[in-house]
């Protein structure tokens, strides 16, 4: 039972309802998993019938992978002319799989038709298994009207059909098909509810209503349906294929392994669909009810004969302990829960898998251009239209999240490291599962040496790093963003279009990121040994430049959006019940202020253009001077030459500018302090790359070309620089203690940064004039 007290005076309860909810989310992931199992099932019917054919695609395929590793391991002209010489041996195997994948096709459209078809005919099979009849008007006295002003109140249009069994016991239960709904009650409930405790018969069907209300009665009955369907044409001929199919007993032993996994996840996926609905419409029947009261009251009743443990989690319905704690604090329906996220990824990867899969079974056979499409296609498109589906659902949950936490006090930052994590672990979870297939028994799969297979494991550690760190910064900065438009979105009439905007802009800038990433691999690539460590980095300048200044871009940008709502009062969406007080004054949220990050970056950038216009006025100095700044620079072009380019002398001291500033600028602890040092580490390093161009560059006649390409090499260099010096400073400032706020730019900081830019400028001005 929760600790607090509904029927005090509790705090406003946060509104989840105008958000997307877990319902949609969860039953999405069970669709893609009961279409990509059912497509692994049906190619092992496949190789279960058609033994000849998978021994021949089996050994076609270990060939194949042999020589690519070995090619790979060479790399030498040979090894290259080698690996042209084995596509169309690829495209033979690929050929191979066509039979194959058309009775994964077939699956899917038999598992989907036999499941629409369940869904289609449920209503009636209930209706006349459970003798269910239309509620008359008069016969029992006053349920009817009692039941038409609730559905008036509800504003449900079309109002639900209700229907009775008299003889029945249980509670309603509500059920049909898109636009055609009913509520089925029973003669026991009437009577307990109706007649003797009427708040709770409200509460209760309410509750139902709020199901059609929130339109989760089809997503809830095509759950049933899909799992039902898949069990009986997917799931029981498979485990009777590995029970009782010739084969050896590992084989056997990985096959029933294999499906009673796959399942267990299909089923517990539906599950959990079912599960999540049920605090949805708790909400909403106590929203329309004006108190959680009612709805708290009939839950207690419920509590005891609710299951418990891991008893819970197969469960339909979900602890009633557990809807009461989310009755009173809703927030729990606005954090992503780490399945969610671990299962967003798997699912990411079972997709792209199963696409692949069917794209490569028709590619024609010898034909070496056509794998060369199909690779661009399997590698690129098909891995960026997957992951940019699943960055809009990861982002969503995360948004959400962050808003909740701003509302309650807390940090929005807290948990984005686990949930993108989680989602990176649940991609590469999907390939350890085929990595298992081809080393433990998968029949059709192609056979790995032991030193392959540990050279691809070692591919996969490393990829899995990266993408953790990735996913992390990720999530990172989709929570500080959203808490930077919070104060928008409470005064917006609907919370959709700010979450949609962060969604799009964080797809937006990781699928220019995937695109240009692989633009740049074959730019290089194409360059052979003429590629050196500048032009990789000239090459993946303008996604790093763009993206870390669209960082702190965006969230800036909702203080102009805010201070055209400042007059306007809280949305009604915002909190769950009209009667609690809601006082602007009492909202603590935080704001975006970039003025003194911006100033620290201006600073440090000034700073530095002051050493290299020293540097290069040098003669002009005293002796000394003129020695104490060439002994200065005289190390670095050291370090450079042996890095093999004296033009790398700049590149050091640009990073350690660019990571200072944005150090000293997140070190303070607070919601966006890993924000604010990446503003004051690219700001230095746009002065900076000002500075460079106009007092070297020009000086030195390079050609547009070359100047342009030198300053976009020095924003990359201070991109990234700025990005690990803000990681490193938002780690300093959570050791701090309390939240300290963003101090205004003082008198006597203003004051420097003029002098040092009338400084700068001037030096400026002579360089352009030696031209």
């Amino acid at each position: 039972m929760p600790a607090s007290d509904v029927s005090g005076q509790p705090k406003p309860r946060l509104n989840p309802l105008p958000f997307p909810s877990d319902i949609t989310l969860r039953f999405d992931l069970l669709i893609v998993l009961v279409v990509c199992v059912s497509s692994q099932f049906y190619g092992h019917f496949w190789e279960s019938i058609h033994v000849e054919q998978r021994d021949a695609l089996a050994a076609c395929a270990s060939g194949v992978v042999t020589r690519v590793f070995d090619a790979g391991a060479n790399v030498t002209e040979q090894s290259a002319q080698s690996a042209q010489a084995v596509m169309p041996q690829v495209a033979t195997c690929m050929a191979l799989l066509r039979p194959q994948t058309t009775w994964k096709i077939a699956g899917i459209v038999v598992t989907l038709a036999l499941g629409a078809l369940f869904y289609w005919l449920f209503p009636l099979w209930k209706l006349k298994t459970q003798r269910l009849a239309p509620i008359a008007r008069d016969d029992p006295p006053g349920l009817f009207d009692a039941l038409d002003a609730l559905c008036r109140e509800a504003q449900l249009t079309p109002a639900p059909s209700f229907v009775w069994n008299p003889l029945a016991s249980g509670l309603p239960v509500t059920f049909g098909r898109r636009r055609d709904y009913y509520v089925a009650l029973s003669g026991a409930f009437v009577a307990r509810y109706f007649y003797a405790d009427r708040a709770a018969f409200r509460a209760v069907i309410l509750h139902e209503l709020a199901h059609i209300r929130n339109r989760d009665i089809d997503k809830t009955f095509m759950t049933i349906s899909a799992c039902l369907a898949f069990v009986i044409v997917s799931v029981v001929p498979l485990l009777g294929i590995g029970a009782f199919g010739a084969r050896t007993w590992h084989q056997s032993l990985f096959l029933l392994g294999k499906t009673a996994l796959w399942s267990a996840l299909v089923l517990l996926s539906g599950a959990s669909v079912l599960r999540v609905r049920e605090f949805y419409a708790d909400l909403q029947a106590s929203q329309w009810d004006e108190s959680p009261a009612q709805v708290d009251r009939v839950l207690a009743r419920l509590a005891a004969a609710s299951p418990h443990g891991h008893s819970a989690y197969p469960s339909l319905h979900p602890r009633g302990e557990a809807r009461r704690a989310v009755l009173v604090d809703t927030t729990p329906l606005f954090r992503l829960d780490k399945w969610d996220a671990l299962g967003i990824g798997f699912a990411a990867g079972v997709v792209i898998e199963t696409i692949n899969g069917f794209l490569i079974g028709f590619v024609p056979a010898g034909s070496a251009s056509a794998v060369a499409r199909v690779s661009v296609v399997v590698s690129i498109v098909t891995p960026l239209a997957v992951m940019i589906l699943a960055i809009g659902a990861l982002s969503t949950g995360i948004w959400r999240g962050a808003y909740a936490a701003v509302m309650n006090g807390r940090d929005p930052v807290k948990g984005t490291a686990a949930a993108g994590a989680l989602f990176a672990l649940g991609y590469f979870l999907n390939q350890v599962l085929i990595g298992a297939e081809f080393v433990l028994g998968g029949e059709s799969a192609p056979r790995l040496a032991a030193d392959h297979a540990l050279r691809l494991l070692e591919i996969h550690v490393i990829a899995l790093v990266f993408a953790i760190i990735g996913c992390w910064l990720i999530c990172n900065w989709i929570a500080r963003a959203a808490a930077a438009w919070v104060g928008v979105t409470v005064k917006s009439a609907s919370p959709l279009p700010v979450l949609k905007l962060t969604g799009a802009i964080s797809i937006a800038v990781v699928a220019a990121m995937f695109a240009w990433g692989a633009f740049a691999s074959a730019s290089l690539g194409s360059l052979g040994p003429d590629n050196n460590f500048y032009t990789s980095l000239v090459m993946i300048a303008p996604p790093l430049v763009v993206g870390a200044l669209a960082a702190w871009l965006f969230p800036w940008s909702s203080r102009w959006f805010a201070r055209l709502r400042h007059d306007l009062p809280l949305s009604g969406w915002v909190f769950l019940d009209d009667t609690m007080p809601r006082v602007d004054t009492s909202l603590r949220l935080a704001e975006f202020r970039p003025a003194r990050a911006i100033s620290t970056g201006v600073l440090i950038g000034l700073v530095f253009c002051l050493w290299i216009e020293l540097l290069r006025f040098r003669r002009l100095l005293p002796p000394d001077a003129e020695a104490a700044i060439h002994a200065s620079f005289t190390p670095l072009v050291r370090i450079a030459q042996r890095a093999g380019s004296s033009g790398f002398a700049l590149v050091m001291p640009i990073a350690f500018a660019a990571a200072l500033a944005a150090f000293i600028a997140a070190w303070r602890r607070g919601t966006f302090n890993a924000l604010y040092g990446l503003c004051a580490g690219s700001v230095a390093g746009i002065v900076m790359s000002v500075g460079g161009l106009v007092t070297i560059e020009l000086n030195a006649q390079s050609t547009l070309d070359s100047a342009l390409t030198s300053v976009l090499l020095y924003l990359c260099v201070a991109s990234v620089a700025a990005l690990l010096g803000a990681m490193a400073g938002a780690v300093v400032g959570r050791m701090r203690g309390s939240v300290e706020p963003q101090p205004s730019v003082s008198v006597m900081r203003r004051g420097v940064i003029v002098s040092l830019a009338a400084v700068v400028i001037a030096g400026w001005v002579k360089s352009i004039l030696d031209i």
